[in-house]
Parts: structure tokens; sequence; C-alpha cells
């Protein structure tokens, strides 16, 4: 072994669960709501329209018949307007379409087994006043699932008819046109065998795939024509469960089974046998209890717990890290739990989940954390003995939340006010390898420590270098490159010169090709608490071996040439595995060829862990150019991939 170098400080290991920050629930950042409204009835749902008009959603259980409803909320909390549904809930739960329209589920009784399954349409005009029954069937009494076609012209739903005791019946998918339609007039309706799981519908929004389960274990489903209700034959699936959520593209992540402790990525219109990945939960036994999904403003996928929140990398199936609701041990035994859905800021990323506890003092709230997962902060707290709070709604610069019979605006706290500050902790010496040495192999890596002297995994790596290249360990390029890298980690270290914010603050820029301007930068709280970052080089005796080689197919490279235009159109890549053939689209709105080329190479390292574009570094990195023909494709052992330019 050659010798090891320590710079004055960590391509991107597997990342691994990291534990959650150390915080307390003592000091929330909000105190003080901006109003509170007592309504009538139990609110189980908030949610906001794009003017900011709230609609608070109530159920009331006990009563006979169950009755559900909404109430519409102005900007400072007055009750414009209360309104019931025709019947008990039942399904879905309520929907706020893209135009702003409310659609409810419900299920009108008018025998002991008679009754009429709902979709109640309220528009947006006149604060929900008016309503339109856009769906009405007396031959079933539970829907299962609702999809919108593109423009919300058509919406496809799913419904059957449970029977106690036996197999439910009238399995049916009907499609309704959503502008012009009276109830009992469908565009389509197809039956299909099986017990409803998950629906999905394509990026192009033209095929439906509607997963059943025939018998316990038997998965699979069947492919839909949108625009006519063809169903092909009846397909395996990757998993019979219904808790599922799904992409732009038309990946659908789920559990792999009912009863799993696995979470799958897969795509149900490529008619794969095997996922994409799966990510097995370290922390969890093979269980059926509740789960639920979201997205992260960046690559996350929030999988949420009633005890712990977990992140995963959507592209790759990585464990990023997890949040454990602070200061309750045994959370089951006392009573204190998470609740809803994880909900992303979409300016900054921050995530929120609503709590309840009883011990060791009964009181609700939510929790805040950052896209790392290394802040945690406690945003509200309310003091009080609670049966429900609902996920927070966010709208500009605050969030609703409801209480029981209670419904809350609280100001949405500025990162500023909730993000640590930045630190710079090392700057990055450009001038430290010789001429000779550029010429060798050499690793560097950084590496980021904990107050215990723990390495923290997901913020800490490493960059190899071959030496066949030397330009890329000059004063200047190196620099850059491991700075890159490092942002790219999406972790709480970062890299980047020292700048002035628009309040005089200094904070990192991004990386720069500079021998001395990179600073390496840690957040300011975990400073104090005694986080550490070292930058090394390392001389290597042999060259990295890598997983990647060159494409064995006859395209080896992304080529274009003067002229192509690859804006509106899809570039396929189809990937051979030992699995089987999967297809994968790619779309750019670059119109210059050398920027649709970079673009394209950047969509296609994001959704596919087995073949990467781009410049071979060394080892298992390569760096993406804007350039028409040096993207070369890169594949693990047994893949192969070709491309072509398919016009839309």
């Amino acid at each position: 072994m050659r010798k090891l170098r320590m710079l004055s400080l960590a391509a991107i290991l597997s990342p691994l669960i990291i534990s959650m920050p150390n915080i307390t629930l003592a000091n929330s950042v909000v105190t003080d709501p901006l109003w509170k409204t007592t309504l009538d009835a139990p609110v189980t749902s908030v949610m906001v329209t794009e003017e900011g008009t709230g609609i608070a959603v109530y159920e009331q259980a006990t009563a006979t018949p169950q009755i559900m409803g909404f109430y519409t909320l102005d900007k400072n909390g007055n009750v414009i307007i209360k309104q019931q549904a025709g019947g008990s809930s039942t399904g879905v739960k309520p929907v706020l379409g893209k135009d702003g329209a409310l659609y409810l589920t419900s299920f009108m009784r008018t025998g002991d087994e008679t009754g009429f399954s709902l979709i109640e349409k309220y528009s947006s005009e006149d604060h929900y006043a008016n309503k339109d029954i856009v769906f009405k069937n007396d031959k079933v009494n539970y829907i299962h699932n609702i999809i919108f076609s593109k423009d919300d012209k058509n919406i496809y739903v799913s419904a059957l008819k449970n029977i106690s005791g036996g197999t439910p019946i009238n399995r049916n998918v009907y499609a309704l046109n959503n502008k012009f339609n009276s109830p009992g007039e469908y565009i389509w309706t197809t039956p299909l065998e099986g017990v409803f799981t998950f629906a999905a519908i394509n990026a192009n929004r033209n095929q439906l795939f509607i997963g059943t389960e025939v018998r316990f274990g038997q998965d699979g489903g069947y492919l839909l024509d949108a625009e006519t209700g063809t169903a092909g034959e009846r397909q395996l699936s990757i998993t019979n469960a219904s808790l599922t959520i799904q992409d732009e593209e038309g990946n659908v992540y789920s559990p792999r089974n009912l009863i799993s402790n696995e979470i799958v990525k897969f795509n149900p219109f490529n008619q794969s046998t095997a996922p994409e990945w799966v990510w097995q939960n370290p922390d969890k036994e093979l269980n059926n209890d509740p789960r639920y999904y979201s997205f992260g403003l960046q690559s996350q996928l929030y999988e949420a717990w009633d005890d712990e929140i977990y992140a995963v990398d959507r592209h790759t199936g990585k464990g990023l890290f997890h949040i454990s609701l602070p200061e309750s041990p045994a959370q089951s035994a006392h009573g204190n739990r998470f609740t809803g859905l994880v909900i992303t800021d979409p300016q900054t990323g921050w995530a929120y989940r609503s709590y309840i506890r009883n011990n060791p003092e009964a009181s609700v709230g939510v929790l805040g954390f950052s896209p790392d997962g290394a802040q945690v902060r406690n945003i509200v707290e309310i003091k009080g003995n609670f049966k429900q709070i609902s996920t927070p709604a966010l709208w500009n610069d605050r969030f609703y939340i409801s209480v029981d019979k209670e419904v809350y605006a609280y100001p949405l706290p500025a990162t500023d006010d909730i993000a640590s500050k930045l630190l710079p902790q090392l700057n990055i010496d450009g001038n430290v390898f010789s001429d000779t040495e550029r010429r060798q192999p050499q690793r560097i890596s950084w590496e980021v420590t904990d107050k215990n002297n723990h390495r923290v995994d997901s913020d800490s790596g490493k960059l190899e270098f071959d030496g066949s290249d030397p330009s890329l360990l000059n004063q200047f390029s190196w620099p850059l490159l491991i700075g890159n890298a490092i942002n790219q980690q999406n972790g709480m270290l970062k890299a980047g010169p020292q700048q002035k914010n628009s309040d005089a603050e200094i904070v990192p820029g991004a990386p720069l090709a500079s021998q001395y301007l990179n600073w390496l930068w840690l957040p300011e709280d975990k400073v104090r608490e005694g986080y550490r970052v070292t930058l090394t080089t390392q001389a290597l005796d042999h060259a990295p071996v890598s997983e990647w080689s060159l494409n064995s197919a006859s395209q080896q490279a992304f080529l274009s040439k003067e002229g192509d235009d690859f804006n509106g159109k899809i570039i396929r890549f189809t990937v051979q595995r030992p699995s089987g053939e999967q297809h994968y689209d790619i779309t750019t709105a670059a119109k210059d060829r050398f920027a649709a080329a970079a673009d394209i190479a950047r969509k296609v390292n994001a959704a596919l862990s087995d073949v990467q574009l781009g410049e071979k570094l060394a080892g298992n990195q390569s760096s993406i150019i804007w350039s028409q023909y040096r993207n070369k494709i890169w594949v693990k052992q047994g893949v192969s991939v070709r491309y072509e330019v398919i016009s839309q």
C-alpha cells in the first residue's frame, strides 16, 4: 500500500440507514397560530386550493346513517359553506382535482342490502356550493380507485360489490367523461377477474394497469386501453399490495406483498417479470402494518409507518435515512405515533408529518426535517388529549392542520428559521499532486465523523483516478469533481466557495474549477455537536477495478450530429438483463444537441442503476460531458443496451 495523505476535512458509497438526529420536542419553532376555527363536526383531513381556500373534510361515524361532508374556509378561517355528501364514506379518500374541483366518494344506502355508490363533484366556482353527480351505480358498493386522464377530461373508476363472507362481485372498470357526463352513462365498462389490488396509468396516459388477485398469492393484472377499455390477457405483476404510489413515468412503488418488510419499484407497463430494485427495511420484520408513501422534492421516496419515517432513493433503491418520533421510546406501548402522510414543501424540500403523543405528556404536533434527514425540528406542538390530527396542508407561506373539531393555520417557517447555518470547515487545496502523481492511480476520500468519531456513511465517499488522464488531477479539475460529487450526495456536507447571499451572510456557492476557492461546509449545530470532516489522498498500487464495461452492443456511445433535434421526441433505451428486457423512455426539452446529450445522460444515470452514460474517470465513476460523441454507454456485467429515437 502506498502513502496516505491527510488534507487539512468524504462518488457515493451505498447509502445506509443512518441514526436519527439527537433532538428534543421541548421547543417548537412556531408557537402561535395565524387563526383557529372551531367547527361542529370532527375533521379528518384538510386540503387547500391554489387560491388558498381551505377544505376541511368531516366524518360523523357514530351517526346513523354515517355522515360525511366538508367545510370551506377563507384565508382568515371564516366558514364559507358546509356541504354534506349523499352517502357515507367508503373507498377512496376525497380528491382535489387539477381544476380545483373536489371529488367525494360515498355509499348511499337505500335498504339493508341495497344502495348506490356515488362520486360527487363539487366545482370550485361559488366556493363549492354546487355539485354534479358524475358516478352513480347500484351494482357496486365500494369504489376502489379513481384515476384521472392527463387533462382531467376523463375519469377511470375501479369499483366492486362487497358481499359479507363472500368474494366480491361486479368487479368493473368504468370510464367517465368528466366534462359532460350523466350518472349511469359511461364511455366504456370493462369487467375483470380477481380482487382489485392497485391501479396505475402510464406516462402517456393512454394505458391503465389494474392489479388483481385471482387467488391468494397469484399476483397479476390487466393492461387496458384508456380510450376503448380493451383489456389484454391477464399478466403477472410484482405485487399484490394496494398501498402504492406511482411517478410521472408510470413506475410503481409498493410493499412487495401484503405481508412484507420490502419496497419494490417496477413498471407494470413494460411487462417485466422482475422489479427494478428491492429495498429491505433493516428494522422491520415481515408484517402487514399500515404504511404510506410520498415523494420528496429530489429523489426521496418516503415510507411512513406509525413509529418511523424511512427515506429511500427512488432511482437506486438505496436507504438514505430514517426519522423517529423524539422522546418516544416504545411508541406503541405509550400510544405515541406519527399519523398520515409525509408532505414536502416544493420550495425548500423540507418535509412535514403530524404526530400524536400520550406520554410523557399528551399533545399533538407537526415534525419537520430537512431533505437529507440531518436536521429535525418540532414545528408546532399543541398540548392536550386529542383523538386525531390531520396531515399538514401547505399553501404559500402557511400550513393548515385539523385537531378534532378545530382547524388551525400556522405560518410556515422559513428555511433560515429551521435550517442550521452552514460553516466552512476545510479549504480544498488543489496543489497536492505533482506532475508524476497525476499520472499514477490515486484515491481522494472525504469522511464526516460524528461526536463519537463514528463515520457518517451517507456524507462520506471517494473518487478514484487511474492516471490515464493526468488533466483530471490538475489543480483546477479535481477540486471541481470532488465538490460536485459531494453535493450530488444531497447530504449535510456541502462543497463550494464562500460567497454572500442577499442578507450579506456567508454561504456556499457552486463548486468552481479553482485551486484554492472551494471549501467543505457542515451545519453549525453539527459542528457544535462535534461533527468533523477530513479529506485525504492516497496513491494506489494498482488502477481501480471497475464494475463497468463498455456496452457490448453495436451502440457504444450516445451520438448526435449537426441538425439533430431531440426536443419533443422519445429516446427509448432498451436494457437487456438476465431477468428479461425493459424499455425506458427519456425525453428532453433541450434544443441544442450538446445540451440535449448531457440532459439525456443525466436522466439515464438517474433512472438506471446498471447503465451509465458519460466519460469514464476511473473505477466506478463517470462524468457527463456536453458532447455529441463522448458520452459513452457503460454497463454492469450481464447487461447490454440499445437505444432509438422515436417521434411522438
